[in-house]
């Protein structure tokens, strides 16, 4: 595993998406700074399966995505000294955030199998 590699729960468990690409090469495109949860979901409103987006508010960082169904979640990103990791999916921690973000494009962040596949 290279540097930024998730630690944890993906040793034990294979959490692999079958057929997903490895991330494009799309570091920081995802960042939104000062958006707000609804301005996001405008964002991300309509498109495909996968589409997603980081924001940076005031309230700290989240990802909102449009899931299998066409609906759209919202992930609260959380630090823990220098390791983030996804809220409800603390085992697997990240050295950035840019290790997160490429992880959930080969792997599922929810047990639906939804995993990253284009930034907004």
């Amino acid at each position: 595993a290279g540097a930024g590699a998730a630690r944890g729960r993906a040793m034990t468990m294979d959490l692999r998406v079958p057929g997903a690409t490895t991330r494009p090469d799309t570091h920081g495109n995802y960042l939104h700074q000062g958006l707000l949860r609804k301005e996001a979901e405008e964002l991300i409103s309509g498109k495909p399966v996968g589409t997603f987006l980081v924001r940076q508010a005031d309230g700290g960082t989240a990802i909102t995505m449009v899931l299998r169904d066409g609906s759209m979640s919202h992930f609260k990103v959380l630090n823990s000294g220098n390791e983030c990791f996804v809220m409800g999916d603390e085992e697997i921690r990240f050295s950035s955030l840019d290790a997160l973000v490429t992880f959930y494009y080969t792997h599922q962040i929810t047990k639906h199998g939804d995993h990253f596949v284009a930034p907004v």
